[in-house]
């Protein structure tokens, strides 16, 4: 598991971390949840560009969840 905030943090740090994790464990599948923020919503993003930099193509869902902790959207990337 990891945790980051692509509002406060260094969003290149995170796609370059990403990007080794991705290259060099055999990662089966990625969940990203997010909160329904708009801030949060770049986070797919940066975990996509960390697997294009690994030459990794990982199944991926995205769990949205409310303020209140519901699940209120899942949806999965296209490979």
């Amino acid at each position: 598991m990891l945790v980051g905030c692509p509002k406060f943090d260094d969003t290149e740090s995170y796609i370059a971390k990403l990007a080794e994790i991705f290259k060099v464990a055999d990662i089966q599948s990625v969940t990203i949840l997010i909160m329904e923020v708009p801030c949060c919503s770049k986070m797919p993003i940066i975990v996509q560009e960390g697997m294009v930099r690994a030459g990794k193509n990982i199944p991926t869902e995205i769990v949205v969840v409310s303020s209140r902790g519901k699940i209120i959207k899942r949806d999965k990337l296209a490979a």
